[in-house]
């Protein structure tokens, strides 16, 4: 199996590099691999920024891919039958990635890339389906799921199950790892037979709750520091979903978008919990808007804090945010680019607390306006 560069969108990428570097807004589509279909996501980034991990289509193939220092690369698959890899989630320094692929014992494996090569991580009973979701930072400690349960993997100690909450039927899984691997994060059933947010703390599962009188929740992604914990929960409300940020036992919802239904997702949070990201009701076409969140302005859209940080994604439509660097300063996503197409995207954002006092400044001649017209 040979990685393969994508050299028409290196030079791209190499700009990604030299930009963040000198700390300067910018946003762009990631591309995508050769070949028609073109299609393309990006679903997780490393801590420093730098590494953005995902699939793209080859042909007619699902393929793993990554896009670091200045190249894009397709990652292969195990050569076991049917062409299929994808890549979702990656080490804080960039070097080991996680995800799935066509196997020899399942119809799909959970697998690890090092250095370009590639292993699988093994099922937790034969012929079980599984997937790898997350690393931790320093790329020695996997999670995911097998069959019908999560996982943790380590080196030593190969893949384990982590079980599920007390009196439900054993359905987990785990999306996301602290980077210290001492907290997990997922979803587990619970007594009640219903799907409910779980952490594992050094293995042991705690129920997180619901929102309002939901009865559904999932938790996707964990602090670098292990502390605030992002996902989504029904609310039993007007707009169905909400998102979630869940810390010290309590979990309080992320609201919706301004004049739009309440719904809402978290998939990605910064290393301290201060900035969110995930997704939003819009009645723009396609339904949904990429958003990220925090304390000062709440939800807002990303394509509204570029506009107003003076970069343009004319022609683009933003849906969901999948990744953040550690500090926040970089995002990735998934939307639909100016030919309509699927593909991953990149942009790069001051320090949150920058942004949100650019917003204000570039809000107040608009204020200004209007306070002076009586409006």
């Amino acid at each position: 199996m040979t990685a393969r560069d994508v050299k028409a969108i290196g030079t791209l990428v190499m700009c990604i590099d030299s930009v963040s570097v000198a700390g300067q807004p910018f946003f762009m589509g990631l591309g995508d691999l050769p070949g028609d279909p073109f299609e393309s996501i990006a679903y997780a980034l490393s801590a420093d920024g730098r590494t953005v991990v995902g699939a793209g289509r080859s042909g007619i193939e699902t393929e793993a891919v990554v896009f670091s220092s200045g190249t894009v690369t397709g990652l292969g698959d195990l050569d076991d039958g049917e062409f299929y890899s994808n890549a979702l989630g990656v080490s804080s320094d960039g070097l080991v990635i996680v995800g799935q692929a066509t196997g020899p014992n399942a119809p799909r494996s959970a697998v690890r890339w090092v250095n370009g090569s590639i292993s699988t991580l093994g099922e937790l009973s034969l012929h079980a389906y599984s997937e790898a979701w997350d690393v931790a930072a320093d790329g020695s400690t996997i999670v995911g799921a097998s069959g019908q349960e999560a996982f943790v993997w380590a080196e030593s100690s190969g893949m384990v199950g982590l079980g599920d909450l007390t009196g439900g039927i054993l359905s987990s899984i785990a999306y996301a790892v602290s980077d210290n691997a001492a907290v997990i994060v997922g979803k587990g059933n619970n007594a009640d037979g219903r799907p409910e947010a779980v952490r594992w703390v050094y293995g042991s599962p705690q129920a997180l709750g619901f929102l309002g009188t939901g009865l559904e929740s999932t938790a996707r992604s964990v602090s670098g520091d292990g502390l605030v914990i992002v996902g989504w929960s029904a609310t039993g409300g007007v707009g169905g979903t909400q998102g979630f940020r869940w810390e010290s036992g309590e979990m309080v919802g992320l609201g919706g978008l301004p004049g739009e239904e309440a719904g809402s997702s978290a998939f990605a949070v910064s290393y301290d919990g201060s900035l969110v990201g995930g997704t939003a009701m819009s009645s723009i076409p396609g339904g949904i808007e990429a958003v990220l969140w925090d304390r000062t302005l709440g939800i807002r859209r990303v394509k509204d804090i570029l506009t107003d940080l003076g970069i343009s994604a004319n022609g683009w439509t933003l849906a969901q945010v999948t990744g953040l660097s550690a500090d926040g300063k970089t995002i990735i996503g998934s939307g639909r680019n100016p030919s309509n197409q699927q593909e991953g995207w990149i942009a790069h954002i001051p320090e949150p607390s920058t942004v949100s006092f650019l917003f204000l400044f570039l809000l107040m001649p608009r204020c200004r306006q209007s306070v002076l017209s009586g409006r």
